[in-house]
């Protein structure tokens, strides 16, 4: 062989898998293999989904479910957000002032869901511990 001239292997490999009987096939076969297969790979050690943890952790009290956020520990500690969802409300009730009815349906809505322990009033808002009290900015929907 010459020095300017390259030499290349290539190997090539095909295999074939046949069945003596007809096999039927669907995606939720290959999941249940392929779900098997990653088991053994892993020797059994696999972490707990976001459902089994939220099964293990969910509690009826006082005639309601009572559930946990899903944290991947160690989380990130939360933002103060309470001068952003403040500035947000304002825009929110300067818009809903616009259309007196929406704004009467909006206000019975919230009435209603503080009677019935849906949402609760803050007495002291902004002295919320930061990386453990985040607001939850929402929007009217009509």
């Amino acid at each position: 062989m010459r020095n300017d001239q390259q030499q290349n292997n290539l190997v090539t490999t095909h295999v074939l898998k046949t069945a003596t009987k007809p096999v039927d096939i669907t995606n939720e076969n290959l999941d249940e293999s392929l779900q098997r297969f990653w088991d053994l790979e892993s020797l059994g050690v696999r972490p707990r989904t976001v459902y089994e943890e939220f099964e293990e952790r969910i509690t009826f009290e006082n005639d309601r479910y009572v559930v946990h956020l899903p944290w991947k520990l160690p989380h990130p500690i939360l933002p103060d957000n309470y001068e952003l969802s403040m500035k947000r409300l304002s825009n929110q009730l300067k818009r809903l002032n616009q259309d007196p009815e929406v704004l009467k349906e909006y206000d019975s809505v919230i009435k209603e869901q503080l009677k019935n322990g849906i949402v609760e009033v803050v007495e002291n808002p902004a002295d919320g511990e930061v990386g453990k009290t985040h607001y939850l900015p929402h929007h009217a929907v009509i």
